[in-house]
């Protein structure tokens, strides 16, 4: 958020984070010397979000019977299309470099996990 509170994609703009929804990266340990400044934050209380990886639960009411059979993906995605698209209207030779890498970038996101339950 900037200073204001409202959201920003802009570095430069950032005062506090309004949501850190990251994953931890393999090997995170908060024993490293900067794990105060890479800790997430919003999961004190989230006994298996550990480094790489979370388990999330889902409980749904559905309104049809059976058969049934239910799909989830978790995407990763490193750059928001939002993001870039704040970054890309600014002119300048660095924002050029990145748009020709951005343009030329494969896009979509990466499926990091997937799941199905059948009935």
């Amino acid at each position: 958020a900037d200073q204001h509170g409202a959201p920003t994609h802009t570095l430069l703009r950032g005062a506090e984070w309004l949501v850190d929804s990251r994953l931890l990266p393999r090997g995170w340990s908060a024993e490293f010397p900067d794990a105060g400044r890479t800790a997430p934050v919003g999961s004190a209380d989230d006994e298996d979000f550990v480094a790489g990886g979370d388990r999330v639960h889902f409980e749904l009411e559905l309104g049809a019977e059976g058969p049934l059979m239910i799909e989830a993906s978790l995407l990763y995605q490193p750059l928001g299309a939002r993001w870039a698209a704040e970054l890309l209207r600014w002119e300048t030779r660095e924002v050029e470099v990145f748009r020709r890498l951005y343009d030329a970038a494969d896009l979509w996101p990466e499926i990091v996990a997937a799941d199905h339950w059948e009935d």
